[in-house]
């Protein structure tokens, strides 16, 4: 089991006895120990959640219909030159401007603050050229004892690389999720199980008041509970 908190620590005591028997439980390997301690540095979680929390700012008329347009584009996989004609008559159904596809791609990114991190990568997916090996021009990877050394850029002077991946960042991406509200429910799902779970032990930890017995045998009152 999780050791439990010492109570003749104090706070800061227990915060770094706490971290490091959990450190011990899970068992962390090299790799992700070092990795955590690269990106957290000194960072410590605090106490309450900043207060710089992003306000749903309105949408025009043109900007509603002409995301609602974009929304079910992407989700019917459409062509650019069905966009461009469905605009067309939306447009003129509704006697209002809708979007190019270029404007409201920005404004989608605008809104939800989900703007792509473009990082360079190794043609052959070998690495990302990010963390250690940011600095890098060629490729350092060993595959089957032979090293890659496929170079990054096709144009060195240029900047031009060979492949790019991209990324979404987390916290935008977690704000973007629980500002949905069928998300949200599902990011609630765990808490909300967990919840139920110490209410059930701990109707069965209290038998004088609950007045319920349970054995390894299904039966409807457990079944309700559940």
């Amino acid at each position: 089991m999780v050791p439990e908190l010492n109570t003749n620590l104090t706070p800061n005591q227990n915060q770094a006895s706490s971290k490091a028997a959990l450190d011990a439980y899970f068992a962390l390997p090299p790799s992700v120990t070092k990795l955590r301690e690269e990106i957290l540095k000194d960072y410590t979680c605090p106490i309450s959640p900043p207060s710089d929390s992003i306000e749903a700012q309105p949408l025009t008329k043109s900007e509603y219909y002409s995301l609602q347009h974009y929304i079910t584009w992407r989700t019917t996989n459409s062509t650019v030159a069905t966009y461009k004609g469905y605009r067309a008559v939306i447009a003129q159904a509704t006697n209002t401007e809708i979007l190019s596809l270029y404007k409201v791609v920005k404004l989608a990114m605008d809104k939800t603050h989900l703007h792509p991190i473009v990082v360079d990568m190794c043609p052959k997916s070998c690495i990302a050229y990010t963390g250690d090996y940011a600095h890098l021009n060629c490729c350092p990877y060993i595959r089957g004892g032979v090293l890659c050394k496929t170079p990054r850029y096709r144009q060195a002077e240029k900047k031009n690389s060979h492949a790019q991946f991209k990324t979404l960042p987390i916290l935008a991406s977690i704000r973007a999720l629980y500002a949905n509200a069928k998300t949200s429910n599902h990011l609630c799902h765990r808490d909300r199980t967990l919840q139920d779970v110490i209410k059930l032990l701990a109707s069965v930890a209290e038998p004088a008041k609950s007045k319920k017995h349970f054995s390894d045998f299904g039966n409807g009152v457990l079944h309700g509970i559940l």
